[in-house]
């Protein structure tokens, strides 16, 4: 799994993230960890990664302040059948409180990354409701782009393409 531990250096929070495994045996009828490996995970790709993941909780939580720190103003997304949004457009469907998301299932995952930007792209598998109260259960190819930005991870674009759902 992995760890997220806020901290305060020089005024200011840092968020620093980890991986852990931990391995489990059964003895007596019960589950006990045997043994525990984990590490911090430096690095631009790992942290861009991290604020992705962030992300799709904020949206869960209706966490405008979260997205108005974590996207660039600039921003701009591309949606599946086309539609080109903006911030305050994003900023709008995480307020509606018909739009909801209940799951979001990752596959296909590749990061790339060079100084201060990051590519990340895969499949979302998306299950919840859309702007206007329709159930949806789609899958879509997406790439979104990060750019660091004062220490932050920022969402600058996100691109998805509906898959065929069969």
């Amino acid at each position: 799994h992995r760890n997220v531990n806020k901290v305060m250096m020089n005024g200011k929070e840092n968020t620093r993230y980890s991986r852990s495994v931990h391995i489990l045996e059964k003895r007596g009828g019960r589950w006990q960890v045997v043994s525990d490996v984990g590490h911090p995970m430096p690095g631009g790709m790992f942290t861009a990664w991290n604020t992705d993941m962030d992300a799709i909780q904020a949206f869960k939580r209706r966490d405008v302040d979260w997205f108005e720190r974590h996207t660039t103003p600039d921003f701009i997304s591309i949606g599946p059948t086309g539609q080109v949004g903006n911030k305050a457009q994003l900023l709008d469907a995480i307020k509606n409180p018909q739009a909801k998301i209940d799951r979001v299932q990752l596959s296909e995952v590749s990061l790339r990354g060079q100084d201060d930007t990051v590519v990340i792209s895969g499949i979302d598998h998306i299950k919840g409701q859309s702007p206007d109260g329709k159930p949806i259960d789609n899958k879509v190819r997406f790439t979104r782009t990060y750019v660091k930005k004062d220490d932050t991870w920022q969402l600058l674009s996100s691109h998805s393409t509906l898959l065929n759902n069969d």
